[in-house]
This record gives structure tokens, C-alpha cells and sequence, in this order.
């Protein structure tokens, strides 16, 4: 199984995926696709959301860009955000997410809401298309995240402005 490095880049990126960028409308087989429980098998760092479960469900309610419900169980967790504007950020933010052999095999959501960011964070879903795994890692000064490794080529990230944020290697059931 082929595997990808996905990195987070610093500013531009992280600025126009939060608000900045246009989000196209995501398929119905794409949000299914991301759509469903899943355990956490590992996350970036230790001393934000303890994570050990996600429930991801997106509702398009006759609007162009779904909304997504994100539900999260484990240790110093919220119970959930419901974020009002989810969608495909295009290949410019996509790849410089994503550092892989082939992007195309990648597919990424992006999850906000209309609120200021303060009170709701970004979530970013990133799977590979296939299942192959995903490292995942932090820009290189970042000593609050270790890299992680996804089996099941899905990770969710969230991300609370201006610079906080985690990743979480998710694993379906």
C-alpha cells in the first residue's frame, strides 16, 4: 500500500481554508464516504482534547454547502459542534495540506461555521482515497504535536484560531 505525507503548512493555507478560500460544493458519495463513528487510534499531542471517539454526519438541507455535526467522546471534550459550512477547499489548499506521490488519491472537507472562529473551531477531514495510511505531521517548529500514522488513511484535525490545534488518526467503528 502506497503511503502519504501530509503536512500542515503555516499561514496562507491555514488562513484561507479557515474563511478565506471558497469552498466548492462536496458529492453526496464524498460526505458518505467521510460520514460515520470512528475510534481514534492515536492524536498529535496529550495535553488538549482527549479524544477517544468521533462521530462525523453532514446535512446539505437544501443548501449549496452542508453543515456538518461533529460529536466527540473521551477526557476533556466538548460534546460536539454542529458547523454550518463544510465543502471541497479546491487543489490549492488541498495540496498544500497534502505532500503525496498523488494528490488526486487524497479527498479533504473542510468544516466551519459563520460564527467567529474563537468560538467554534475548523475541522479539517483528510482521507486517502484507497484506505492507504497517512503520516500526518506539524510544520517543523511546532514541538506541541507529534507526528502521527494513520492505518486507515483518515484524520481529522481541528484547529482553533490563531494557533492552536490537533490531529487525530481515526479508525472506522
Amino acid at each position: 500500500m502506497r503511503r502519504f505525507l501530509l503536512c500542515v503548512a503555516v499561514g496562507a493555507a491555514c488562513v484561507a481554508a479557515s474563511g478565506c478560500a471558497v469552498l466548492d460544493q462536496t458529492s453526496d458519495t464524498v460526505e458518505k464516504d467521510f460520514s460515520g463513528t470512528y475510534r481514534v487510534a492515536s492524536q498529535s499531542r496529550s495535553d488538549t482534547l482527549q479524544v477517544s471517539q468521533a462521530e462525523i454526519a453532514f446535512d446539505r438541507n437544501g443548501a449549496q454547502l452542508s453543515s456538518a455535526t461533529i460529536r466527540l467522546t473521551g477526557a476533556s471534550v466538548p460534546a460536539g459542534w454542529t458547523l454550518t459550512k463544510c465543502g471541497d477547499p479546491g487543489p490549492f489548499v488541498s495540496s498544500t495540506f497534502a505532500i503525496a506521490d498523488d494528490p488526486s488519491k487524497l479527498e479533504m472537507i473542510v468544516c466551519s461555521n459563520q460564527q467567529p472562529v474563537e468560538d467554534f473551531p475548523v475541522v479539517y477531514l483528510i482521507r486517502s482515497k484507497d484506505g492507504s495510511p497517512i503520516d500526518f505531521t506539524f510544520p517543523a517548529l511546532d514541538f506541541s504535536n507529534k507526528r502521527i500514522h494513520a492505518d486507515a488513511g483518515r484524520v481529522m484535525v481541528i484547529k482553533w484560531n490563531p494557533v492552536s490545534h490537533s490531529s487525530y488518526a481515526l479508525q472506522p467503528g
